[in-house]
């Protein structure tokens, strides 16, 4: 495989702080591992997209280490506004928690929500 994942911070800007960010080269080339990830990628039509992160929430013991499956899809345009509405949900629900102060942290990281959304 020629292309390359690399998982890194970036810094919002103005004080804010680090965020996380998974940065992918992706190479052409007759690999089939750099061909599924063509195809991953052609599939959101070369354009910003929104995409669901699934965490399995069953974490398995494998050869001494802990192990989570982390799932990163697309959503799909017929998918959208069900995805809207379910942010709207968890943002509401992530208020209340907090006294209706906004959190300083991504509330779709909590641990009641396995999945959240990013443009």
């Amino acid at each position: 495989m020629k292309s390359t994942i690399k998982i890194d911070f970036q810094d919002r800007g103005q004080g804010k702080g680090l965020e996380p960010v998974i940065a992918i080269r992706m190479v052409n080339s007759d690999d089939v591992r750099d061909g599924l990830l063509r195809t991953f990628f052609q599939s959101l039509g070369h354009t910003s997209s929104f995409l669901k992160v699934n965490f399995d929430h069953h974490i398995i013991k494998v050869a001494n280490d802990l192990t989570t499956i982390i799932s990163i899809l697309p959503v799909r345009p017929e998918e959208l506004e069900k995805t809207q509405k379910d942010l709207v949900e968890i943002i509401e629900s992530d208020k209340k928690q907090k006294g209706g102060q906004p959190a300083n942290y991504s509330p779709l990281f909590s641990k009641e929500n396995s999945e959240y959304i990013r443009r």
